[in-house]
């Protein structure tokens, strides 16, 4: 073997291998941005396809015997789809970075991408056919190019223009760094193809691709622990703010008012009522020092102790219905608690008479686990709140909780006048394994 193929088969073997590697760190937190983080994965994944199957082109070349003449060819093809493909992918990655806000990101640019990638892989299919039209074999099973090779590096130059269009129409949505890595990511490329075309022998596009996609890789980790970070920072915030609203004065005075009035009349009853208070301000002070997801049970502990107290303050005007047929997963230390304190205050209390019943059921639906927390009460217009709200404050922080901590997701059910419920959506992999336990408490 020559030392120009060896040279192609260790490179391109460790390419492969980081890519892999790349793609394996990125698949776990595929979640937490879908369009940019798969789109990588593909971007990574394809590479490392490509450049695996150009080792094998380069190892078979020149092998004379049945196996030789079909992984040659099969390679061939593979090495130029997976290029193809590859364009393609970071066109795609630079329209989520242009339009972050947008679900489904689509441009002129990226449209005519996908346009050249079709008429790419029609260019190689079709060539499989007329063998004579791109590229042939010899009589040795060595790969050479024919009259009209250059339609097929064509394609590749046309994507780069297309892209970095694209990236240059809309510089200003990227930082410097941002800038200058993707121009980079296509120029190179384009001056490698450009090379090829007249000087066939070493494929420096490979090469080329292949370190431009792991700094994209590198790129990405260094945006992810800002991030994370940034979360962090983000979280601590969200769980202050959580902490002091489950410790409000009016909250506690009017639990010390209710056990004062019941010392007078029922003292068991003012013994149960310190005991459950005692209870609420233990798991708010537990809560304290959590920084990960709690049982539910753990969680719907401090919701009983929390209704509760409020039961004894409003008597029969407040019933609470608990069904609990799932108790085997875990969230966010009071995610439930505040949605039944809104159910409340902001539900039966709003009520004219301030009457009706909370309910809160868990249960498994498709996958999940589902927590859901209805009321009767006065309801509301969903998308109506003002921003400084402190319902709406509570369920944007439970909602932004839930979805960084357990990858949840939180709907809202409201009609004027009819109630409100709100649904909890937790995958199953986030948690432990199903409990078949069934309980029914209703008062």
């Amino acid at each position: 073997m020559n030392p120009i193929a060896l040279f192609h088969i260790s490179f391109e073997l460790w390419g492969c291998l980081f890519c892999l590697i790349a793609a394996l760190f990125l698949y776990p937190m595929r979640h937490l941005n879908p369009r940019r983080t798969n789109t990588l994965l593909a971007l990574e994944l394809c590479n490392a396809v490509m450049v695996l199957s150009d080792v094998f082109a380069w190892a078979y070349r020149g092998t004379l015997t049945a196996s030789g003449y079909y992984i040659v060819r099969i390679s061939n093809i593979l090495v130029f789809l997976s290029s193809y493909m590859l364009y393609y992918f970071f066109a795609h990655y630079i329209d989520y970075l242009v339009f972050r806000d947008d679900p489904h990101p689509s441009t002129f640019w990226s449209r005519g991408v996908t346009l050249f990638t079709a008429i790419g892989f029609l260019l190689i299919l079709t060539a499989q056919f007329f063998p004579d039209f791109i590229y042939a074999y010899d009589s040795t099973n060595h790969y050479y190019r024919t009259q009209y090779a250059w339609t097929k590096d064509a394609i590749p130059i046309l994507n780069i223009l297309f892209t970095g269009t694209e990236i240059l129409l809309y510089r200003h949505k990227f930082q410097k760094k941002e800038l200058y890595l993707f121009l980079s990511l296509l120029l190179i490329p384009l001056l490698t193809i450009s090379y090829q075309i007249f000087h066939y022998g070493i494929s420096f596009s490979n090469i080329a691709f292949t370190i431009l996609v792991l700094l994209l890789f590198v790129f990405y980790e260094m945006d992810y622990s800002q991030w994370l970070v940034c979360q962090e920072r983000n979280l601590t915030a969200r769980r202050i703010h959580l902490l002091e609203s489950q410790i409000q004065p009016h909250f506690i005075f009017n639990c010390l008012t209710i056990i004062r009035q019941l010392c007078r009349k029922d003292v068991r009853e003012a013994i149960d009522a310190i005991d459950d208070f005692a209870g609420y301000l233990r798991s708010v002070s537990s809560a304290m020092s959590q920084r990960h997801c709690i049982s539910v049970n753990e969680e719907l502990r401090t919701v009983s102790y929390y209704l509760s107290m409020e039961k004894r303050r409003f008597g029969k005007d407040l019933q609470t219905v608990l069904e609990i047929q799932d108790e085997d997963f875990q969230v966010p230390a009071f995610s439930i608690q505040v949605l039944a304190e809104n159910a409340v205050r902001h539900g039966i209390r709003k009520n004219k008479p301030p009457v009706g019943t909370v309910m809160i059921r868990t249960f498994r639906e498709n996958m999940r686990h589902i927590i859901e927390i209805s009321d009767d009460g006065a309801g509301f217009i969903t998308g109506q709140l003002p921003a400084h709200d402190h319902m709406h404050i509570g369920l944007e922080n439970v909602s932004e909780r839930l979805h960084i901590m357990c990858n949840g997701r939180l709907q809202i059910e409201s009609f004027p006048g009819q109630g409100s419920c709100v649904r909890i959506e937790i995958p199953e992999n986030h948690t432990g394994e199903e409990n078949a336990n069934h309980e029914t408490v209703s008062s």
